[in-house]
């Protein structure tokens, strides 16, 4: 009888040590959201811009939204421009193009009335683990912020000899853990760019080299311009890619287009309305980066009130995309943020 005992005893907890190895994937929560992967020029006369974007879309489940019809694309409401929108088309991108990336958390103030319960780092544990089986693929984490007494702040996790890309999934995973604690003071986000531009361009394997920015607040302005981080990531060939969880600002749009990154804009119109598009922004990380995305092309012309266009004049401004079901239901809703200057 002790035998047989045993012998049950022995199972049982082989088959629990058993199911401890295996991560459970759960599903997130999450609204279907878009994002600009970039504008580009076609041409221009005296009067009018021609203009292209790409633009991704996700739900929180990493399917992607087919069912957008052309109404659904609006300028902004509040844009001085005239935008009359000519063809737009769906198609699939295939590329699986290998990355290195960091993906930065803004650190400032408190993400509580944000992510009451902390659903970012359920979406960071998702893409540690979808990690694991893209062994080409290299990615780090880091914090930044400024605290109260000024300090220029920014931990990335890496091991010895400084690499961010060598660092194990439990390590991460403990780390981020812990981070939330010691969010404080005020974003220096151009200052922490400046060093993970370096820190990407010294010790990535792959040419397509980026940083990936998670924040909720504009850079303090109390370190480097933005227009210096730009020239330097172009310089080095790093894109900058940026969710953002409520500042639109055109800073933004300007540094990812010139970079060639994507630009993420989630417009806070409630508290929960933030997590639930920034998640699948997070946990669609790697089919963006890699470029293995369903996405949409909008060819759009734009009318300036008065004026001309001419070489080297700037364009920096957004559209809306925003569509509802039959029964009135908001499917989608996100800011589309673009820069482009008339060569």
């Amino acid at each position: 009888m002790k035998q047989t005992t045993l012998l049950i005893l022995v199972a049982l907890c082989l088959g629990n040590c058993k199911k401890s190895t295996q991560p459970v994937r759960k599903a997130l929560i999450g609204a279907p959201t878009a994002f600009a992967l970039g504008t580009q020029y076609i041409s221009h006369t005296d009067t009018t811009l021609i203009l292209e974007m790409k633009v991704g879309v996700f739900t929180s489940r990493d399917r992607e939204v087919t069912t957008l019809n052309d109404s659904a694309f609006h300028s902004w409401p509040t844009s001085s421009l005239g935008i009359i929108f000519n063809k737009i088309e769906q198609h699939e991108a295939l590329s699986m193009n290998s990355f290195s990336t960091i993906l930065a958390f803004d650190q400032s103030e408190s993400y509580a009335q944000y992510d009451p319960f902390n659903q970012r780092l359920r979406a960071v544990n998702k893409v540690l683990l979808d990690m694991e089986s893209e062994s080409k693929n290299e990615f780090g984490l880091a914090y930044y912020n400024r605290s109260d007494l000024f300090k220029n702040n920014l931990e990335i996790r890496i091991r010895d000899g400084g690499s961010p890309f060598q660092v194990s999934r439990e390590s991460l995973l403990k780390w981020q853990f812990w981070m939330p604690d010691y969010e404080k003071g005020t974003a220096n986000m151009y200052d922490a760019l400046s060093m993970l531009i370096d820190t990407v361009s010294t010790y990535a394997s792959n040419s397509n080299m980026s940083i990936t920015v998670f924040m909720h607040a504009i850079d303090d302005r109390l370190g480097i311009n933005y227009k210096t981080i730009i020239n330097k990531a172009m310089a080095k060939r790093v894109k900058i890619n940026i969710i953002s969880l409520d500042p639109i600002n055109k800073e933004l749009s300007e540094i990812s287009c010139r970079t060639g990154g994507f630009l993420h804009l989630i417009d806070r119109r409630t508290v929960l309305e933030v997590m639930d598009k920034g998640v699948p922004a997070l946990t669609s990380i790697l089919k963006t980066l890699s470029g293995n995305l369903n996405i949409y092309t909008i060819n759009f012309t734009v009318r300036r009130s008065s004026g001309t266009f001419y070489s080297g004049y700037v364009v920096n401004d957004y559209l809306l995309l925003q569509e509802h079901d039959a029964d009135g239901e908001e499917k989608i809703y996100n800011p589309l943020g673009f820069y482009v200057t008339i060569p």
